[in-house]
């Protein structure tokens, strides 16, 4: 004779204060389990902030074309759940958006890695000054050899592993070393400069 197969029952989800009894190894093991289960919820959600981060994050790509267009689906899809900020299914979304997991995961990264380059620049313009003021406190010290080195290369005083830096202006052509136009008498410092080259030299 075969054996029955045993009917399978309903597991009741377990609640916070269930859960907190358990011991931590099982603990572990429900969230591993959970996140497999839907690993792009579970990314978007503690990697990301939830979807409001995300859609925020967004938003806020406006040079990101993709970005943009993944905007459009996802506020028509929760116009379609009603008022308020209802979360979307992720697989719809990406499929309404004609896109693959790896690809909104990508957009994500792309859109954060952009933007916190762009803060980390408001950052530091914003903390320079205080940063070359305790620079240069360092740079009066009697131990502040590197420091007074790290300026002196930075100006072109001292040479570097790659030589000596002369920093120089594009635009460093001065107006009084333009030939004259006809009709109009060259500048004066141009024809003194031009007197004092001419000159004879010296006698001894």
């Amino acid at each position: 004779m075969g054996s029955r197969r045993r009917a399978t029952k309903s597991v009741k989800a377990l609640t916070k204060r269930e859960f907190a009894k358990l011991s931590k190894g099982l603990q572990s093991s429900i969230k591993i389990h959970k996140m497999l289960a839907d690993p792009l919820a579970d990314f978007v959600q503690r990697t990301c902030g939830g979807q409001e981060a995300v859609l925020q994050l967004l938003r806020r790509s406006t040079h990101d074309v993709e970005a943009q267009d993944l905007v459009r689906v996802w506020e028509a899809m929760r116009s379609q759940n009603g008022p308020g900020k209802q979360p979307v299914d992720l697989d719809r979304l990406i499929d309404a958006a004609g896109l693959h997991a790896r690809d909104f995961i990508g957009i994500i990264s792309r859109c954060g890695w952009d933007i916190g380059l762009e803060m980390g620049k408001v950052i530091f313009a914003m903390r320079y000054p205080q940063m070359m003021q305790a620079s240069m406190e360092r740079a009066t010290q009697v131990d502040g050899t590197d420091e007074r080195r790290m300026h002196f290369q930075a100006t072109g005083h001292l040479p570097t592993s790659k030589g000596i830096n002369i920093a120089m202006m594009q635009n460093n052509r001065n107006g009084d070393d333009d030939a004259p136009t006809p009709g109009k008498a060259p500048s004066f410092k141009l024809t003194a400069r031009n007197v004092v080259r001419d000159l004879p030299p010296a006698s001894e």
